[in-house]
């Protein structure tokens, strides 16, 4: 007869028994996840391009993933973050084109402006859609709160590293010793102009198509031989 004592009881029906412990759920597979990640950003970069900020529902993110639409709340609590890491993508692929462009060039501050200049509009050739989202993000989050600093210089990070080349190039004497932030500026300014020009269809030109002549108008200027003041 069985002990009326439950734990005796518990005993008596383990007796003899082999207790395998329960194996851990499977683990998670990392790369996976990354590599989901990435295909919700590039299908919504490409969305929300399309169609606008707000225009744009995550349902339609999933169906074109072919995913239940919990499946992007598991990466991107809200549309606002799904739609700052497209940003942050443009970004890195930026950035990705100026180092490979400059690893490209002679070991000359010239060359490598020359090279990463041409990298950013090949990029953007190829990538109209992030110059798209650069537009929408002024727009929709003029806070400044989607990346950081102040919403007027949001373009101007991804091109920080031009202010470096403008730098060593004073230092070396190959570029005249004029402010860094002016220079910087006025070739950024030239850079973006042409960016969102090409953009809203201002010319049929590609970006690289106009890569020589605006970089020999930053490099040379416009002016042949000043003319002599009266009374000279």
């Amino acid at each position: 007869m069985a002990s009326g004592n439950p734990e005796t009881s518990i005993n008596i029906e383990l007796a003899g028994r082999s207790i395998v412990p329960r194996s851990p759920g499977r683990p998670k597979d990392q790369g996976l996840t990354l590599r989901r990640r990435e295909e919700i950003i590039v299908a919504a970069s490409k969305l929300f391009a399309q169609h606008g900020f707000r225009a744009t529902d995550l349902n339609q993110v999933a169906e074109q993933l072919g995913v239940a639409k919990g499946t992007i709340y598991n990466y991107f609590p809200s549309k606002a973050e799904l739609f700052m890491a497209c940003v942050e993508l443009g970004k890195a692929g930026l950035q990705q084109a100026h180092e490979e462009a400059v690893a490209g060039a002679d070991n000359c501050p010239l060359a490598q402006i020359r090279q990463a200049v041409a990298g950013y509009f090949h990029f953007f050739d190829e990538n109209p859609h992030h110059i798209e989202l650069m537009m929408q993000a002024r727009g929709e989050f003029k806070d400044g709160n989607w990346l950081s600093g102040a919403p007027e210089t949001h373009e101007c990070q991804a091109f920080t590293p031009l202010i470096e080349l403008l730098s060593r190039g004073v230092e070396m004497g190959v570029i005249r010793p004029l402010s860094i932030k002016g220079m910087h500026d006025v070739l950024l300014n030239l850079v973006v102009g042409a960016i969102f020009s090409k953009h809203i269809g201002k010319t049929s030109m590609s970006l690289s198509d106009q890569t020589a002549e605006i970089l020999e108008i930053v490099f040379k200027g416009i002016v042949q031989v000043e003319p002599e003041k009266n009374g000279s």
